[in-house]
């Protein structure tokens, strides 16, 4: 019995010894999806295969598990080839692959900005001064 308790608790410390914190793939895992979703038919098939490559890299780089904290480097050189493989792609027509989106909460309205709407201060200011103006007339008035 003696003899078990001391394997269970070599191969506990070992264990220990062995654990690592894993590195942290969140960016990879996420830009991988999302370049999973893109679209290559319209660009150059030299662009294509270097974003396949990276792409390729990057599955490859998640799904190695004994990758820890110590290899968070190449976890971060997967992501960094892979954005750039992605900013690479070039459109078969010539024209940039860059698109701006603009904000599609922006409206037309003429209306003031929200963060900044100056009538009500500027209402309140003249109905002030207003009320300065009669206070002093009623002043001078009651002082002649």
């Amino acid at each position: 019995m003696q003899g078990d308790v001391e394997e269970a608790v070599e191969a506990l410390l070992n264990a220990m010894l062995n654990l690592r914190f894993k590195a942290d793939k969140s960016l990879l895992t996420q830009l991988t999806e999302a370049a999973q979703q893109i679209d290559l038919s319209a660009y150059t098939s030299e662009s294509v295969e270097r974003f396949e490559a990276a792409l390729a890299h990057a599955k490859a780089t998640l799904d190695n598990e004994a990758l820890s904290q110590d290899d968070q480097a190449v976890v971060d050189r997967a992501f960094d080839d892979l954005q750039k493989a992605i900013e690479g792609l070039a459109q078969a027509d010539g024209t940039s692959s860059l698109a701006v989106n603009g904000d599609g909460t922006l409206s037309t309205a003429t209306n003031s900005a929200k963060t900044g709407d100056t009538a009500p201060i500027a209402l309140a200011s003249a109905l002030l001064l207003a009320g300065a103006a009669v206070v002093l007339c009623k002043k001078r008035g009651t002082e002649q």
